[in-house]
């Protein structure tokens, strides 16, 4: 049974929160279809006192003056480094921020400024879950990067992610050549800073029901978008019928589009 933890973050300024959404330098339908759901789901859930929406990419035509784009150019060809660098550029500001995914979904008021972590049980459990080759090859690069235990806390939970300590995550994240590690961001960040949050093993101990769920088809939506905070989309189960049913509860255009 998959078990969550979640953390208690400092308070964040409702005026000055920033919510950081890296995005393809080369998007598809289904990237900016996605980016659009959670964009509203923002504007709808989020805490509507001034937060402010910042793309790590490049501008898109439908994007309006209310985001702000950080156009940070793409280098290499590991997916995940490419992702990284761009983070890891912004973390360069030194100013905590929130980090979110394009195809990253509130289904319900969330509270910007009352932010945690989310623990989904260790990494062991986590490691047996995986069927992408690709992302199982990256989390191992992780935990030998980091010479994580596979007891320690699963970071790899997709839900929005508190950004605490932008500075030193650029010195963790960034080799001796000046390259960003294609790595795990939340792990990496959650292993090195987050778990500070926790004495000893006492994350086994606080336990909470798991944030975030993988929507694999339409009719996981009705259920999903009353029990579960956040829900994450995949490119490989993102149906006609999904994109309908999203499109009649996130029908309305957001400030953020034109």
């Amino acid at each position: 049974m998959k078990t969550t933890l979640e953390m208690r973050m400092p308070d964040f300024d409702t005026t000055t929160i920033r919510i950081v959404i890296p995005v393809r330098d080369v998007s598809t339908e289904y990237d900016d279809e996605c980016l659009k759901f959670t964009l509203r789901s923002i504007e709808m859930y989020g805490t509507g006192q001034g937060e402010k929406v910042v793309i790590l990419g490049k501008r898109r035509e439908w994007f309006s003056e209310k985001i702000i784009v950080c156009n940070v150019i793409e280098k290499g060809t590991n997916m995940y480094a490419r992702s990284n660098q761009k983070v890891v550029e912004f973390c360069k500001i030194n100013e905590p921020f929130i980090l979110m995914n394009d195809d990253m979904i509130l289904t319900a008021p969330y509270a910007f400024n009352y932010m945690k972590y989310y623990v989904d049980g260790n990494l062991r459990d986590r490691l047996i879950s995986i069927e992408d080759k690709r992302y199982l090859g990256m989390v191992m690069n992780t935990i030998s990067f980091m010479q994580i235990r596979m007891s320690d806390p699963n970071f790899l939970t997709h839900t929005p992610f508190p950004v605490m300590y932008p500075e030193e995550v650029v010195k963790v994240m960034t080799g001796r050549n000046g390259s960003v590690m294609g790595v795990s961001f939340r792990q990496v960040y959650g292993s090195k800073f987050a778990v500070k949050s926790v004495k000893n093993n006492e994350w086994q101990a606080r336990l909470i029901n798991q944030p975030d769920l993988k929507i694999r088809n339409a009719k996981d939506i009705p259920g999903v978008l009353t029990l579960k905070p956040v829900i994450s989309l995949n490119p490989h189960f993102y149906t006609a019928e999904l994109k309908e049913m999203l499109s009649k509860v996130y029908c309305k255009k957001s400030k953020y589009e034109n």
